[in-house]
C-alpha cells in the first residue's frame, strides 16, 4: 500500500527517490490511495 505519493515527493528532498523506492519494492501487488492529485510522472497516459 503506498498512500499519498504527492505527500512523499512534496515533503522530503529526495522525495522522488523515496517514490521510487517505494513503487518499486512492492513483491506482488501495488494499491496506491490519494485524495491529493498524483504526480505528473504517475498520472495516466492517454491513448
Amino acid at each position: 500500500m503506498l498512500a499519498e505519493p504527492s505527500a512523499i515527493v512534496a515533503e522530503a528532498r529526495d522525495g522522488y527517490r523515496q517514490l521510487y523506492v517505494a513503487l518499486t519494492r512492492s513483491t506482488q501487488t501495488l494499491k496506491v490511495f490519494h485524495e491529493r492529485e498524483l504526480p505528473p510522472e504517475l498520472t495516466p497516459v492517454s491513448a
